[in-house]
């Protein structure tokens, strides 16, 4: 889990007493790479004697830098379109009980992560394979946590039919705190503003935040009208999605931290240093690893090569 090939050359000499070049370390990546996704693909599921009472998932994405010839024909945020990152999808299943004080908390060793420079039929197949060994088909509950973005929800439509689906409470309060500028630009009045709403949102209160916002856009002009009423498309959509105190009362998580994290320490921990630009296939070997590691699934891999011998 070293950040550089250099490190990690540095990690295997002082650690194991290899002598490893840091300039050999990513053939052996690269050559072990798609050895390692097969069996993280096909290994057995785990032997459950009861059925699940919650099962997480949630997902995200990010962007890795990349070398000129990977960006050919994307789309990017540069002022010519061009890009510079190209988008990675991230998920994450875990499994959660609660602590001393009732909040829920992830189980030790639960998280399995898979990631995906494909598109979301892709990331919706590897999440659906990694939540059937997880326990999918017994839990009795399916939670599936997201930032609200269309692509997924469209992916638990699409495998995780009948999922408790929450949008993430921060990624909530930032369209919120959007939406309080748009009403008031008056920086401290808007402040005021959102932190009561936030705190109305969290205790079911959306309708009436939807109520009082679309009664304050009444007074404006149309066009500002018009740009307060495309916000509130986003709080519309997601409504049946934002029931934070009952989802909080059910145990569920209303925060999307585990994939969050994830996209830190397994994407951007490796591949977002100074100067870096990835081929896909190296950023692919790389993050292969990366996801196995921190799924606790590494000692397993090594000894799958025993009984293979």
């Amino acid at each position: 889990m070293d950040p550089s090939f250099d490190q990690a050359s540095q990690t295997l000499q002082r650690f194991a007493g290899l002598e490893i070049p840091s300039r050999q370390i990513p053939r052996v990546v690269q050559h072990y790479a798609a050895q390692a996704a097969a069996w993280m693909k096909d290994r057995p599921a785990l032997k459950r004697h009861a059925p699940l009472p919650i099962l997480n998932i949630q997902a995200d994405m990010t962007g890795i830098p990349m070398r000129p010839k990977e960006l050919l024909g994307i789309r990017g945020k540069q002022p010519d379109g061009s890009a510079k990152t190209r988008q990675i999808k991230i998920g994450c299943i875990f499994t959660q009980s609660y602590d001393a004080h009732g909040q829920p908390q992830r189980d030790p060793f639960s998280s399995t992560y898979v990631s995906t420079f494909g598109d979301a039929v892709d990331l919706s197949a590897r999440l659906y394979a990694e939540a059937v060994k997880t326990g999918y088909a017994t839990a009795r509950t399916t939670v599936f946590l997201g930032d609200g973005a269309e692509w997924i929800w469209n992916m638990v439509e699409d495998r995780f039919r009948g999922a408790v689906q929450i949008v993430d409470f921060y990624h909530a309060c930032e369209h919120l705190h959007d939406l309080c500028l748009l009403l008031d630009p008056q920086e401290s009045r808007a402040k005021a503003l959102f932190k009561a709403w936030r705190r109305r949102l969290k205790r079911n209160g959306l309708p009436r935040i939807l109520e009082e916002a679309s009664q304050r856009a009444a007074t404006f002009a149309p066009a500002r009208r018009q740009v307060v009423v495309d916000q509130l498309k986003y709080f519309h959509k997601n409504a049946g999605r934002m029931t934070y105190r009952t989802f909080r009362r059910k145990g569920y998580f209303i925060g999307s931290g585990a994939v969050e994290g994830a996209c830190r320490h397994i994407v951007a921990q490796r591949t977002k240093l100074s100067g870096m630009r990835w081929l896909r296939t190296g950023a692919e070997d790389a993050l292969t690893f990366r996801c196995l590691i921190k799924s606790n699934l590494f000692d397993d891999y090594c000894k799958s090569w025993q009984h293979a011998a």
